[in-house]
């Protein structure tokens, strides 16, 4: 998933995109082009009230900045797009489903999202 993040930016960039990425960190940051912002946060810990202060912070950088789409590659940031597109409606909300994951209240957010991609 972090490769395919890394691709999808670096490309985004490329084409004349304005690009942000929220993360964890990791050893790939230093992968992504120097034009891409990157956000670091907590977005991969499963703590109902770091995910609120995440969408928070990501809200006001989306009405901040004008972002038009918020991209989501896993669950818990899924929740967090979710909650931050509440707080910024304007913005539209995709997921890539890069796992087949089993029906759970989990993925509640995955299915308000605004469109879903697939992975193969």
């Amino acid at each position: 998933m972090e490769r395919h993040v890394l691709t999808v930016a670096n490309r985004q960039v490329e084409s004349g995109h304005r690009v942000w990425v929220a993360s964890a960190g990791g050893r790939l940051v230093d992968k992504l082009s120097r034009r891409i912002c990157h956000l670091e946060m907590p977005v991969d810990r499963k703590n109902i009230f770091t995910g609120l202060r995440c969408a928070s912070k990501l809200a006001g950088l989306i009405r901040g900045e004008n972002i038009q789409i918020i991209h989501a590659h896993s669950r818990v940031p899924a929740w967090i797009a979710y909650f931050a597109r509440k707080r910024a409606p304007g913005a539209h909300f995709v997921f890539t489903a890069h796992a087949l994951f089993s029906k759970n209240l989990g993925l509640w957010p995955i299915a308000q999202a605004d469109g879903v991609l697939c992975v193969s």
